[in-house]
């Protein structure tokens, strides 16, 4: 699912690595505090560090998706030919776009937990998002707004797109699981072990891999269903 090309896995493989960085200081870091050195200043650095992983994995997954949409099979490590500049919005948009679905059900899980039966509806919640955060992502791409949510453009668009959705729709659901499942493991460790940063970068690495599936779906479809989508 590297589209046929190789040069698509050296940048996964290197922005995973960029983004080991800052976990793998961060992870030292909460070490250090485990010494008894939880001091403000290292609670703040090791949060900044956890954001800028996070930031360079949207990063990573909105450049996949804009180029994807916009025609492009290589996948570059920064934005554009030859410029390093990071540019926070994308970032932003993927997580933005994502609050639309995933705000309720994240809200639930934080007040109820897997209480039952509060659980079932976040189960529901979680799915009914899934269904509708592919169609946030090309309201971004071909609107700049979550205009594609809209009630009636949203049965048309179902409509439209038919079964080219479910598609996106599978592969969504395969996404969350394969990100979210591993780090519902990581939280609930019971294999004997203490987490490590290993263990972190293998979770890190599948979830590179699994939003470059997802997001790289989401533009083909733009691509080849941008006609249809309503205007």
């Amino acid at each position: 699912m590297l589209g046929g090309r190789l040069g698509n896995l050296w940048t996964l493989l290197a922005t995973t690595g960029g983004a080991l960085v800052p976990l793998a200081v961060s992870t030292w870091l909460n070490s250090v505090a485990a010494w008894g050195f939880a001091i403000w200043p290292l609670a703040f650095s090791v949060a900044f560090l956890n954001l800028l992983t996070v930031g360079v994995v949207l990063h990573f997954w909105a450049t996949t998706l804009t180029h994807t949409a916009t025609g492009e099979d290589d996948i570059p490590i920064f934005t554009s030919e030859g410029d390093s500049t990071w540019d926070v919005r994308p970032p932003l948009t993927i997580l933005l776009s994502a609050l639309i679905p995933f705000g309720p059900v994240g809200c639930l899980w934080v007040t109820y937990g897997t209480a039952v039966p509060q659980f079932y509806a976040t189960v529901a919640l979680l799915v009914l998002g899934s269904a509708l955060w592919p169609l946030a992502l090309l309201s971004q791409v071909a609107f700049s707004s979550p205009t594609l949510l809209v009630p009636h453009r949203l049965v048309r668009t179902l409509r439209d797109l038919g079964a080219a959705y479910l598609v996106a729709w599978a592969v969504e659901v395969v996404a969350l699981v394969a990100v979210v499942g591993p780090l519902v493991l990581r939280a609930r460790w019971t294999f004997g072990l203490p987490p490590s940063l290993l263990t972190d970068a293998l979770l890190l690495l599948n979830a590179m891999y699994a939003g470059y599936v997802h997001f790289r779906t989401i533009g083909l479809l733009y691509r080849c269903y941008a006609h249809r989508l309503p205007s």
